[in-house]
């Protein structure tokens, strides 16, 4: 779901769009079950989960990539929740590459090159 890529505004859907079903279904009764569950996922997921993935892949602390997510909410809104998290990553490896300029250089994996 495109959704997915939209931070919040996915989840929101898609949680409506599950809580309107249940209701549709089962009553009122289901639908309040459904939100309790949608909200106890969707909480889960975003900020634990979600971080520590982002985190192995991005090369930052799940603490850098909430604040950065947080900051960019309130700094530029859906755009800057978006953005964020990817500009943060960049300017971590732009300081780091100015400190080290070693650190652009891809690692070489051990034994490699090794002709003995």
């Amino acid at each position: 779901m495109f959704g997915s890529y939209v931070p919040y505004l996915g989840a929101f859907v898609g949680g409506a769009l599950a809580v309107l079903l249940a209701l549709a279904d089962g009553g009122t009764s289901s639908a309040l079950i459904m939100l309790v569950v949608v909200l106890l996922a969707r909480n889960t997921l975003q900020n634990t989960v979600e971080p520590r993935i982002t985190a192995k892949y991005v090369h930052l602390s799940p603490l850098v990539i909430l604040l950065a997510a947080a900051l960019g909410g309130v700094v530029a809104g859906l755009l800057g929740l978006i953005l964020a998290v990817p500009f943060t990553a960049v300017v971590f490896k732009a300081v780091e590459i100015t400190r080290r300029p070693d650190a652009l250089q891809p690692h070489a994996s051990p034994g490699a090159g090794d002709t003995s």
